[in-house]
């Protein structure tokens, strides 16, 4: 557990009692292409999203952890020299973490979320509008191990995602691995993935898959106490229906 008791954190650890951590990501997306229904990439108007999230968890008991983001989006689209844009609170994310148990040094937890969305009209491939809901059910498996002399952590996360209005449920496979490779710092690498089970209103049944690196470092504990800082990037790498990606984010971590 030491990998995860310093001032940075990987969810899928439960907060002790009574304390808070909370990440301020700002995220730069932009996107040129998009993969169509067979898998291969294909031209699209220039995209461009800027978001503002924070990401909020609290200790309520030594099992159970609250967690909750809100976030706030400006996206333009340039469609043949038309400007197009568009900005507003997207998303309120709020559900908790509760351990069930730990088997073979693995810990279980069950997450659920609430996804409450706000924008007119979102860029995913269902078409998600305001007033759309979303619920998040998944099973986090949380481990530390060492491999090859390094010592790890892997926080694995399955989840289905139920969505209203006629929409596709979604399956998601999360893996991040991390280690700390010196002092103060986390290197982590993520795979995210995602699919819908069903075809979406026009016809299309998209996935995408993602690899994402990023490095957290501990502030100066005597200037900046419980502070870190975050910097990582993200890309698509395979997806059907959907948008070809690239993200860069960067974040401010605190732990009280």
């Amino acid at each position: 557990m030491t990998l995860c008791t310093t001032q940075a954190r990987a969810g899928g650890w439960p907060l002790p009692p009574g304390e808070t951590e909370i990440i301020l990501s700002i995220s730069r997306l932009s996107a040129d292409e998009r993969y169509n229904s067979s898998g291969n990439r294909v031209w699209k108007s220039n995209y461009r999203k800027l978001e503002i999230s924070p990401y909020i968890e609290h200790g309520v008991t030594s099992g159970l952890t609250l967690v909750g983001e809100l976030a706030y989006m400006r996206e333009s689209t340039n469609f043949f020299g038309r400007e197009i844009e568009n900005d507003a609170f997207s998303r309120l994310k709020l559900g908790g973490r509760q351990v069930l148990g730990e088997w073979n040094d693995t810990l279980f937890s069950f997450q659920p979320v609430v996804t409450f969305h706000f924008e007119g009209e979102a860029d995913d491939p269902a078409a998600t509008e305001s007033g759309d809901i979303d619920g998040d059910f998944g099973l986090v498996l949380a481990r530390n191990e060492e491999v090859a002399g390094f010592a790890v952590f892997s926080v694995q996360e399955v989840a289905w995602r139920y969505r209203d209005n006629g929409r596709p449920d979604e399956v998601r496979a999360d893996i991040t691995l991390g280690t700390r490779p010196w002092d103060g710092g986390m290197l982590l690498v993520k795979s995210l993935n995602e699919g819908a089970l069903e075809t979406t209103a026009a016809g299309e049944l998209y996935r995408s898959s993602k690899l994402g690196v990023s490095i957290v470092q501990e502030l100066p504990q005597a200037d900046a106490p419980g502070w870190s800082a975050e910097i990582g990037i993200e890309r698509t790498v395979f997806g059907r229906s959907t948008i070809d990606e690239a993200t860069l984010r960067i974040a401010l971590w605190r732990r009280f």
